[in-house]
């Protein structure tokens, strides 16, 4: 039993082109990995840390406030 191998230029070529796409696939495969760990969650959770406390600043009572640092202010100067 005979085993006849031919490898032309052109095979080796289009062997080359598909390991090519097949390294591509992989790398674009690990840079969206890495833009959705790294650059998508941390926009996210800096949004939703801001409007956290975007909320938080809204239950202050400003009145309250100042008539708490006025009670600080008297306490000091006595």
């Amino acid at each position: 039993m005979k085993l006849k191998i031919k490898f032309t230029i052109r095979h080796i070529f289009r062997y080359i082109y598909i390991l090519l796409i097949l390294t591509n696939f992989v790398a674009l495969y690990f840079a969206v990995n890495f833009a959705k760990k790294y650059v998508y969650q941390a926009i996210v959770l800096d949004q939703n840390e801001l409007i956290q406390a975007s909320r938080g600043a809204g239950d202050i009572n400003v009145a309250k406030f100042e008539e708490i640092i006025k009670k600080i202010e008297q306490k000091s100067i006595h």
